[in-house]
Order: structure tokens, then C-alpha cells, then sequence
């Protein structure tokens, strides 16, 4: 069984059934969730790989803290990259090597 602490990806799941409390891994954060980590654009998190589960409703501290992470890391891969890529123009790319007009 993998453990909750070394699955950053993760969410932790809270239940309490009979007056016994639970935890184990999610299926994916909760909307809420991602609102208060700072993540107000749902695609980009899926886009990026975050897990995300429409159907919770419920939202954790752990959760949220972990989310902080994994945005903070993205935004500091975003900004290592510099400048822009350049791009051939549609004529330069269509063009066979060799030959001229």
C-alpha cells in the first residue's frame, strides 16, 4: 500500500465512520481546494497534472499545503525559462533545402 506521506500528488481523504477516524489517498483535490491553494484556473491544473475530483466537496488543510507546493514549483519552472522560442516562418519551413525561386 503506498504511503501518504511520500505522494506529494496525492490528496488525503478524511472519513469517520462509527467514531473511527480514517485517512487514506484521494482520487484528486477538490475544487475548493484549489481555490484557496491560489488556483483559480481548474484546466490549468489538469493541464499541469495536478489530480482533480469533481465529485468531493470537502476541503483539508494538508491538502491545500501540499497544492501551495506543487503551484510554487510550477511558477518557478515557468520563470527559469527565459526568452521565446522562435518560430520559421510558414514559407521557410515548406521550402526543400536546395531549392530556389
Amino acid at each position: 500500500m503506498k504511503t501518504l506521506d511520500n505522494q506529494a500528488n496525492h490528496p488525503i481523504v478524511k472519513r469517520t465512520f462509527r467514531g473511527v477516524n480514517t485517512s487514506r489517498i484521494g482520487r484528486g483535490y477538490s475544487k475548493a481546494e484549489l481555490r484557496e491553494a491560489g488556483l483559480s484556473n481548474i484546466r490549468l491544473g489538469k493541464n499541469r497534472g495536478i489530480r482533480i475530483d469533481v465529485l468531493r466537496k470537502t476541503s483539508h488543510q494538508e491538502n491545500i499545503e501540499r497544492l501551495k507546493g506543487l503551484i510554487s514549483s510550477f511558477s518557478r519552472a515557468n520563470k527559469s525559462v527565459s526568452g521565446k522560442h522562435t518560430r520559421k516562418k510558414r514559407s521557410e519551413s515548406k521550402e526543400a533545402p536546395g531549392t530556389t525561386k
